[in-house]
């Protein structure tokens, strides 16, 4: 049975305990954006057991639901670059070559991992 990316598995929960994106954050005391790009497996899961104990209390989860969100936070797979390519602003969309495009997802992607 494939695991189910940590970003899709975490925003389930939250969506199922109908907590909003900034209550959460607030909670968590992390940025709003942050999280929003690793609920969208753009940025990896927190590496930081705390933190991530800190989600599963926010989100009240049982110990079962505990355990995929643990387990989906160890087998993170980023996002193919031609998804990133598509949330452009729609003016690079026919507007870049494939040279500048590699380009431009390198450093979109070293400013989200610098922002974690």
């Amino acid at each position: 049975m494939a695991c189910i990316p940590f970003g899709d598995t975490v925003k389930q929960f939250r969506k199922e305990k109908r907590i909003l994106l900034r209550y959460f954050c607030e909670e968590l005391k992390i940025p709003a954006q942050y999280w929003s790009k690793v609920e969208l497996n753009i940025n990896p899961p927190p590496c930081d057991l705390l933190l991530l104990l800190k989600v599963a209390k926010v989100l009240q989860l049982t110990s079962d639901e505990r355990s995929k969100l643990f387990k989906s936070s160890q087998q993170w797979v980023s996002k193919p670059d031609k998804d990133i390519a598509s949330r452009l602003p729609a003016f690079y969309h026919g507007n870049i070559d494939d040279v500048n495009l590699d380009r431009l997802i390198a450093d979109i992607k070293s400013l989200t991992t610098q922002d974690a």
